[in-house]
């Protein structure tokens, strides 16, 4: 029977796994593409075998599961990165309202921590569609993937949390039930990104049309090594400190002798 993998539908995950969609031996494995959301529920029910989980979903099966953490591939994301944003209506004609398109995604609600943390902001995000423009026309703040260009009000969100906390922000990473460790599967997380991935990319700012200060610069990492464990588990703090988890889990790791 193929070993069943839950990895999330957002695109900007799409590189952990884009070789096992393109060349998918169905004897071996198969993907589901859900929700973030879903990654959790499908794990602990036992419909799948491993998933591409976030700090959130791992957090989740605390006290349920047992999950041990493949040190393979990764996304954690290290300063600027342009991935995800702020962005800010410069009328500031409502009343602090603020809006995503995603308000459950990881990354959206670390955007949410954040204002929080950094400016005493705890407004409702409430779920619209839309690009970040749209979402602007009916909210003083969006939250949303992606960019702006230079004249826009935003702030990246890797970035922000990067200045706050002082560590990486690891929102992608393979995890597998410890009844279930398997060497297969170390090997499959390993083996289905994109053949053409990095161990890290670095990223710096195209400021080009603004030119009056230095690029912002930071590095989108795809390997796991001991500074993403701390960071994970500074993150899982975090996410129980602002009651997103019941409890802290503990950061097991799957050891290849196992």
């Amino acid at each position: 029977m193929p070993f069943k993998i839950a990895v999330p539908e957002n695109v900007i995950y799409r590189d952990l796994f884009a070789e096992g969609l393109i060349n998918a031996d169905k004897e071996l494995f198969r993907i589901f593409k859900v929700s973030e959301q879903r990654l959790s529920e499908l794990m602990l029910d036992n419909q799948v075998d491993l998933a591409l989980m976030t700090p959130i979903s791992f957090g989740k099966g605390v006290g349920l599961s047992n999950y041990l953490i493949l040190p393979t591939r990764i996304l954690a994301l290290e300063g600027f990165t342009g991935l995800a944003s702020f962005f800010f209506n410069r009328t500031e004609k409502r009343e602090l309202s603020c809006s995503s398109t995603n308000p459950d995604d990881f990354m959206m609600i670390i955007g949410k921590i954040l204002l929080g943390e950094l400016y005493g902001l705890h407004p409702e995000i409430k779920k619209m569609n839309g690009e970040w423009k749209e979402l602007l026309e009916k909210s003083d703040i969006a939250i949303a993937w992606g960019s702006a260009p230079q004249n826009e009000l935003t702030l990246d969100i890797s970035e922000e949390w990067f200045l706050h906390y002082g560590c990486i922000l690891p929102i992608g990473f393979w995890v597998c039930r410890d009844e279930d460790k398997n060497q297969e599967l170390l090997k499959i997380s390993q083996n289905i990104c994109s053949k053409e991935l990095e161990s890290e990319i670095e990223i710096i700012e195209d400021n080009s049309s603004a030119g009056i200060y230095q690029p912002r610069k930071g590095k989108i990492i795809y390997h796991w090594k001991n500074e993403v464990k701390e960071a994970l588990e500074h993150t899982l703090k975090i996410l129980y400190y602002h009651q997103y988890i019941d409890e802290i889990p503990e950061v097991n790791i799957f050891k290849e002798d196992t």
